[in-house]
């Protein structure tokens, strides 16, 4: 069964979210797997993966990301975008679009869990609000928006270990 096995807060510096911003109308079966699957199969990552690299006080620059914009005022504002950190004002190739992402601290969850059974991506953000506020990293909505992110961070994401699991980050981003 999947859970939280880290939590840790994580300054971060301003970057540039490269990638293709999504509304809930893209979902399929409730969720944004086929589009992951069309990122892969048409090697969308590749134009990001050429202009990455280091941000200065960010480690996990090469981290693919499913990042999540939140109105609970207004579910029709939200967006998923698909894509990477970049640093702040890089160019981003024809086609995509971009975020600039003011510096913050992001409170992390680790979620380890199987992926071949889907129980790491089962673990939602009440869980892992739950387990930081419980390790004293409250996370809190701004006036009913917010923004968190899966990360997919390499190897922890991509080499399952003796057990078969892997671990997702998920991040919620605080200003």
């Amino acid at each position: 069964m999947a859970g939280i096995v880290k939590t840790y807060a994580q300054s971060a510096p301003s970057m540039r979210l490269a990638g293709r911003r999504y509304k809930n109308s893209d979902r399929q079966n409730g969720t944004f797997a086929h589009l992951w699957d069309q990122w892969f199969t048409q090697g969308l990552f590749e134009p990001l993966e050429k202009l990455s690299a280091p941000i200065p006080g960010y480690a996990d620059q090469d981290a693919y990301l499913g990042f999540m914009q939140v109105d609970e005022d207004d579910p029709d504002a939200f967006c998923y975008w698909i894509g990477m950190f970049l640093r702040e004002n890089t160019p981003v190739p024809d086609g995509y679009e971009y975020l600039d992402v003011p510096a913050n601290k992001m409170h992390i969850a680790w979620i380890r869990g199987k992926a071949d059974t889907g129980e790491v991506y089962a673990c939602n953000e009440d869980v892992c609000l739950k387990a930081l506020a419980e390790n004293g990293l409250p996370t809190r909505a701004q006036q009913g928006k917010w923004a968190c992110m899966e990360r997919y961070q390499c190897p922890r994401f991509t080499t399952p270990d003796a057990e078969n699991c892997i671990v997702l980050d998920f991040c919620f981003l605080n200003q």
